[in-house]
This record gives structure tokens, sequence and C-alpha cells, in this order.
């Protein structure tokens, strides 16, 4: 009996604590933080999607964006991560269609990048939040998982653009759906920055000694 008062009396204590907790407002300074992240991290989404370079056919484009969706979407949790990604890929592509000549298609493009690299930044945090995070993992094996994350993060992002496209194109205009969705293929050459998406997390970590930008920046727990 005495046990489950001393519960009872703990549980008491901890809960209002933990609702303060959650109801105080963040302080100015952390806002701030907070907003230059968001346009910081967008902007370079934006400016990487300007400065792709365009490929022959059957491909369209390489650009290094997918670098830094996959360094958000591991060091950052989901919210941030999916904010970042969604606002950067969208404005990315609104300017790279503009500037590219694709402007009578941002019905399709812009709903393809926001499914493709907005979830994308989600589901890599995701991944990373329950399969990574506060983990005791030898770096070996942390690193590898972080692979695999970033792997079907990429896979991920190649089923957005095809889904959006197919789906709008059939509805747009009829054309066959599974000739559309295979046409998209050529999105998977995103998987060959897997390597330089993992190097530029790990140079990151080095310089700043710290795993995750939520800790670095917000002070947040892993």
């Amino acid at each position: 009996m005495s046990k489950l008062y001393k519960q009872l009396i703990t549980l008491g204590i901890w809960m209002p604590m933990a609702r303060d907790r959650l109801s105080a407002p963040q302080s100015p300074a952390k806002k701030s933080r907070a907003v230059a992240l968001y346009a910081t991290m967008s902007a370079l989404v934006v400016v990487l999607s300007v400065l792709s370079i365009p490929l022959p056919p059957p491909l369209a484009y390489f650009s290094f964006v997918p670098i830094l969706i996959f360094f958000i979407g591991i060091t950052l949790k989901p919210f941030k991560a999916f904010m970042m990604c969604s606002i950067g890929a969208v404005l990315g592509e609104l300017l790279a269609d503009i500037i590219f000549g694709y402007a009578a298609y941002l019905w399709l493009y812009l709903p393809g990048a926001f499914v493709a690299r907005g979830l994308e930044g989600l589901i890599l945090s995701l991944l990373e939040k329950h399969l990574v995070r506060g983990r005791e993992l030898p770096p070996r094996s942390k690193y590898r998982r972080e692979a695999c994350i970033i792997t079907i993060g990429g896979i991920w992002e190649f089923f957005g653009y095809a889904l959006v496209g197919a789906f709008g194109y059939y509805l747009a205009f009829g054309t066959d759906f599974l000739a559309t969705f295979i046409s998209y293929l050529w999105v998977l050459i995103d998987l060959t920055l897997i390597p330089a998406g993992i190097f530029v997390v790990y140079g990151v970590r080095q310089y700043f000694k710290q795993d995750y930008f939520d800790q670095l920046l917000f002070n947040d727990s892993p």
C-alpha cells in the first residue's frame, strides 16, 4: 500500500511539472533560432534546386538537393525536417520550373516536390528517431542503419514523384498509368548521392561535436 501511495505522490508531483513545461512559451532567442534555421535550410534547398544540371533523355536533371534532404532528415526531428524539406522543395521546384521553361507543368510538379521530398524528410526523421536516436550503437552500426534509412528515403522520393506524376498525367491526359510511372525511374539516380549524404552528416557531426542539430541549436533532448 505504501508503495502505491508513493507512486501516486510521485505522479501528482510530476504531472503539473510536465504540464507547465509543455505549456511554457518558447524564449524569443529559441524562436529566433528556429526561424533562422527554417529560413536557411529552406533557402539552401531552393538554391540547390535552381542549380540543377539538365541531362539528356530519358533522364531529366541532376541535383544535389537530395544530399541536403538526407542531412535535414537525419539531423533534425520530424516536424522541423518536414517543414524545411517541404517549404524548400516546393519553392525550389517553383523557381527551377520557371527558369527552365516548365511553368506550364507547375500544377503537377509542385505537388510532386511536396510529396516526394517533403515527405521524404519526414520519413527519414521518423526512421532516425525510432531506429537510431537515443540508442547506444557502435559508430559502424549507427552509420549502417543511417545508410539504410537514407536508401529508404531515396526510394520514397522515386515513388512520390512517380505516383503524383502517373496520377496527374492519367487524370489530365489519359496517359497510361504504368508507363508514366516507369518513366520516373530516372529519379533513382539520386541514390548515387547516398555516400555523399553520409559523408556530410558525419563531417558536420565531427565538426560540431554534436549528433543532432536539435541539440546544437535548441538544446533539445536526443
